[in-house]
């Protein structure tokens, strides 16, 4: 079975041509990073990036996926995202399935002919992290990730693995426990964490006496720097009233880099949607860091 998209024709053009222009602009954007990604020498450990429609949060994803595209191509990239449907019991759910987008199909790592990838799914499944692919079926925050990821990987689609992770509702302990487990696999990935910021406006259901977007924008950079000294369990408590959409994944991927040895986080880009439209009643905040 294939993941067939969902949101293509709403969040990013479904057509082939007009999603390599669009994605072109996001990084050539006066929002975005002004260039496209340059020869692959840097060493990272992973990104966090936004996953809204192109046009609102491209840009800012685009200087993510810069450095990506700049990094040495690993055997695979592990996608922790966001549920935003709920329609699955498990807080921690595996896609196994390939994914296709209008760029082509991206295979999963269970495809991989590997003895450690088999022995490391095997350790998720006893740990109760489990394959649900009802978990993905209608979720957006991976699949938008995907055409930027193939974009930045036309040398390489043959060798593009990916493992789909959605995660919801889990606590630090949680976070701790399972970041061990990623540990087994090593340096061999990339980590893509997928999360919007705060989300602000009576649309939201989350309005401030002093709602500017300069003071979301401070409760945003605070979370950031929380991230930044990867302070997992402080940025948990101070997140929990907040309305980051990928708090969690951000929490799980923190515990997995902080056992891959990761030490240095830098905020490459933050801007919120009312900067686009210039509409400041509803809007979300948007921020692309960098592991290194």
């Amino acid at each position: 079975m294939t993941r067939i998209p969902i949101v293509n024709n709403q969040f990013y053009p479904g057509d082939l041509q007009e999603l390599e222009e669009e994605i072109k602009n996001c990084f050539l954007s006066k929002l975005g990073p002004g260039k496209l990604p340059g020869k692959r020498t840097k060493n990272i450990f992973g990104v966090i990036t936004p996953h809204a429609g192109y046009t609102y949060s491209g840009p800012c994803a685009s200087y993510s996926y810069k450095e990506l595209g700049e990094a040495k191509f690993p055997e695979f990239y592990i996608m922790l995202g966001v549920n935003h449907t709920a329609f699955t019991g498990n807080n921690i759910a595996l896609s196994l399935q390939d994914w296709q987008t209008p760029f082509g199909l991206v295979k999963n790592i269970s495809d991989m002919n590997s003895i450690e990838i088999k022995d490391f799914l095997e350790l998720l499944n006893e740990n109760n992290i489990k394959r649900d692919e009802n978990a993905h079926r209608v979720e957006h925050s991976l699949e938008v990730q995907l055409p930027f990821l193939q974009f930045i990987s036309k040398d390489n689609l043959q060798k593009l693995r990916i493992l789909p992770i959605t995660v919801s509702d889990i606590d630090f302990e949680t976070c701790r426990k399972v970041g061990k487990l990623f540990s087994k696999l090593d340096r061999r990935f990339q980590l893509i964490i997928s999360s919007d910021f705060t989300h602000y406006g009576s649309g939201y259901g989350y309005t401030l006496q002093d709602g500017s977007a300069k003071k979301v924008e401070k409760i945003d950079i605070q979370a950031v720097e929380l991230i930044k000294k990867f302070d997992t369990k402080g940025f948990l408590e101070y997140t929990e009233d907040k309305t980051i959409c990928g708090k969690y994944p951000i929490a799980l991927g923190l515990e997995i880099l902080k056992n891959l040895g990761c030490k240095k986080a830098k905020l490459l880009k933050y801007y919120n949607s009312g900067d686009i439209f210039k509409d400041y009643n509803n809007f979300v905040g948007y921020g692309s860091m960098v592991f290194e």
